[in-house]
Protein backbone atom coordinates (compact mmCIF):
# COMPACT_ATOMS: atom_id res chain seq x y z
CA UNK A 1 0.00 0.00 0.00
CA UNK A 2 0.92 3.39 -0.10
CA UNK A 3 2.73 5.07 2.57
CA UNK A 4 0.58 6.47 4.89
CA UNK A 5 -2.00 4.15 3.84
CA UNK A 6 -1.32 1.40 5.43
CA UNK A 7 -4.46 1.08 7.80
CA UNK A 8 -7.17 1.30 4.67
CA UNK A 9 -7.51 -1.73 5.06
CA UNK A 10 -8.52 -1.89 8.53
CA UNK A 11 -9.68 0.97 8.81
CA UNK A 12 -11.43 2.24 5.44
CA UNK A 13 -15.41 0.54 4.87
CA UNK A 14 -17.98 1.85 2.83
CA UNK A 15 -19.15 3.98 5.72
CA UNK A 16 -15.88 6.36 4.78
CA UNK A 17 -16.51 9.80 3.38
CA UNK A 18 -13.18 12.06 2.13
CA UNK A 19 -13.45 15.14 3.73
CA UNK A 20 -10.03 16.72 1.73
CA UNK A 21 -6.44 15.57 1.41
CA UNK A 22 -5.32 13.43 3.95
CA UNK A 23 -8.90 13.85 6.16
CA UNK A 24 -11.59 11.11 6.53
CA UNK A 25 -14.98 10.88 8.77
CA UNK A 26 -17.69 8.41 8.80
CA UNK A 27 -21.27 8.75 7.52
CA UNK A 28 -22.73 6.37 9.85
CA UNK A 29 -26.42 7.21 8.26
CA UNK A 30 -25.09 4.58 5.78
CA UNK A 31 -25.02 2.19 8.88
CA UNK A 32 -27.15 -0.64 8.35
CA UNK A 33 -27.16 -2.61 12.05
CA UNK A 34 -28.70 -6.27 12.31
CA UNK A 35 -29.10 -8.10 15.47
CA UNK A 36 -30.95 -11.74 16.36
CA UNK A 37 -34.52 -10.08 16.32
CA UNK A 38 -34.30 -7.82 13.05
CA UNK A 39 -32.38 -10.52 11.29
CA UNK A 40 -34.97 -13.31 12.91
CA UNK A 41 -37.78 -11.10 10.95
CA UNK A 42 -35.69 -12.24 7.28
CA UNK A 43 -37.27 -15.88 8.06
CA UNK A 44 -33.80 -17.35 7.48
CA UNK A 45 -32.12 -20.12 9.70
CA UNK A 46 -29.10 -21.71 9.87
CA UNK A 47 -29.78 -23.50 7.54
CA UNK A 48 -30.44 -21.75 4.75
CA UNK A 49 -27.30 -19.43 5.82
CA UNK A 50 -25.59 -23.03 5.44
CA UNK A 51 -27.09 -23.56 2.11
CA UNK A 52 -26.11 -20.18 0.48
CA UNK A 53 -22.96 -20.39 1.76
CA UNK A 54 -22.47 -23.99 0.11
CA UNK A 55 -24.25 -22.70 -3.00
CA UNK A 56 -21.86 -19.49 -3.51
CA UNK A 57 -19.05 -21.60 -2.33
CA UNK A 58 -19.36 -24.27 -5.43
CA UNK A 59 -20.24 -21.89 -8.17
CA UNK A 60 -17.17 -19.85 -7.61
CA UNK A 61 -15.72 -23.44 -7.49
CA UNK A 62 -17.31 -23.76 -11.21
CA UNK A 63 -16.77 -20.88 -12.37
CA UNK A 64 -13.02 -21.09 -11.70
CA UNK A 65 -12.80 -24.58 -13.04
CA UNK A 66 -14.41 -23.13 -15.99
CA UNK A 67 -11.87 -20.45 -16.99
CA UNK A 68 -9.14 -22.61 -16.28
CA UNK A 69 -10.43 -24.90 -18.51
CA UNK A 70 -10.98 -22.27 -21.50
CA UNK A 71 -7.75 -20.68 -20.58
CA UNK A 72 -5.65 -24.31 -21.17
CA UNK A 73 -2.23 -24.02 -22.66
CA UNK A 74 -2.18 -20.36 -22.11
CA UNK A 75 -4.81 -19.39 -24.72
CA UNK A 76 -8.39 -18.61 -24.78
CA UNK A 77 -10.47 -21.56 -26.29
CA UNK A 78 -13.00 -20.05 -28.02
CA UNK A 79 -14.52 -23.76 -29.64
CA UNK A 80 -14.94 -24.50 -26.14
CA UNK A 81 -17.09 -20.93 -25.48
CA UNK A 82 -18.65 -21.58 -28.17
CA UNK A 83 -20.06 -25.04 -26.95
CA UNK A 84 -20.77 -23.56 -23.64
CA UNK A 85 -22.72 -20.94 -24.41
CA UNK A 86 -24.14 -20.58 -27.93
CA UNK A 87 -25.59 -16.45 -27.42
CA UNK A 88 -23.79 -14.89 -30.58
CA UNK A 89 -23.92 -11.36 -29.08
CA UNK A 90 -21.64 -12.80 -26.56
CA UNK A 91 -18.73 -13.94 -29.48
Amino acid sequence: PPKGMESWAQLGTNLSIKLGENKWDTDTNRLMLMDSRDFNKLGLGIDDLIDGYIQTVSAVTAIDDMACELMKGGQFDRSLYESVNADESLM
